[in-house]
């Protein structure tokens, strides 16, 4: 498939049902608090729209009398920098991501310490995760018997 079709490529319903129902699915539910979020991140959003506009076209007053002049190329310039440092180290790309397993691993790391990335699929993490959850249950038992608990 080329990348131009892939862009316009769809799934079947059915699928994307299947896929809702797996245990590493997103919830699909949004709570007051979530609605309140979306709703202040798109009043700040029409915001920066407007103030980019306004930027870009000038802006005058109801009489029409010129308030600030606009920008020109130089507005259109200064995004076109900003895309390339974004692609870059500028605009914080996303060059890998820590499986759960690994999340207490990193989250022990000193300044200094040097880490190895490797790719992996998500089949493997899934793996990896339960084998992890396995470990730790395990150790928990081990802890459980050793303090005397009656549970264990």
């Amino acid at each position: 498939m080329s990348d131009v079709s892939r862009l316009f490529a769809r799934k079947p319903i059915a699928e994307l049902l299947v896929e809702g129902e797996s245990p590493y699915a997103l919830k699909r539910a949004l709570g007051a608090g979530d609605l309140v979020m979306l709703a202040i991140g798109a009043v700040i959003g029409a915001g920066i729209f407007g103030a980019i506009g306004t930027a870009a076209a000038g802006q005058y007053d109801a009489a029409g009398h010129l308030v600030r002049s606009g920008a020109g190329p130089a507005l259109v310039l200064s995004f076109l920098l900003l895309g390339v440092a974004c692609g870059t180290i500028g605009g914080y790309p996303h060059v890998a991501h820590v499986i759960s397993a690994d999340l207490d691993r990193v989250g022990q790391l000193r300044s200094g310490d040097t880490i190895e990335l490797r790719r992996i699929d998500l089949d493997e993490a899934r793996r990896i995760d339960e084998a992890e959850r396995k470990l730790r249950s395990e150790r928990l038992q081990c802890v459980r018997v050793l303090a005397g608990d009656e549970m264990a």
